[in-house]
């Protein structure tokens, strides 16, 4: 007898019913939480352009966020709030251009080693100390970039807090938009 090439497939058993069941709600979940994430990301998104746009309309110009004390580079105050001296020598402003770029250099690979590569707030190095801090039980390391300290001089206190941190994303965002 001859063969005619043709295969005779084999009858797959059909899926059960709780399979079928449950690969629905599977497909229905999934598909809720991807709606979900999305609709999220993009609110969340919008927030943070709005909150960018607030700071960056409240920056003062460069000019008046330098130091101008012509008193001393150590300023101390009493209890009330009141200057009563300073110490150490003022030099007036001084601009990158005229250090060594040796001295810029180190103090970025000290401070914020990915700071030409980020956009003003250093996610790894962020997730990273939030990581440290989590395993310590306290706060023991920081992760902000060197936009975020000084977004953190221009706008707010020195509290270490979830907040604080939170509000200085926007902030540093308006730094690196505007300067």
């Amino acid at each position: 007898m001859a063969r005619t090439g043709r295969r005779r497939l084999k009858a797959r058993p059909r899926a059960g019913f709780l399979w079928r069941t449950f690969r629905g709600v599977l497909d229905g979940f999934l598909r809720l939480a991807w709606w979900t994430g999305l609709r999220l990301g993009v609110l969340a998104v919008v927030a943070l352009a709005v909150t960018t746009g607030f700071y960056v309309a409240r920056l003062p110009p460069l000019e008046a966020l330098l130091d101008g004390r012509e008193g001393g580079s150590v300023t101390l105050v009493d209890a009330a709030g009141e200057v009563f001296a300073w110490r150490g020598e003022q030099h007036g402003v001084t601009r990158t251009a005229a250090v060594s770029p040796h001295l810029v250099n180190a103090i970025i690979a000290t401070e914020d080693r990915r700071f030409y590569w980020h956009f003003g707030v250093d996610v790894r190095g962020t997730l990273r100390a939030a990581l440290v801090n989590l395993r310590a039980g306290q706060t023991v390391q920081g992760g902000s970039s060197l936009t975020q300290q000084a977004a953190k001089l221009v706008w707010f206190d020195n509290t270490r807090t979830i907040e604080r941190k939170l509000k200085e994303i926007p902030a540093a965002l308006a730094l690196e938009w505007k300067f």
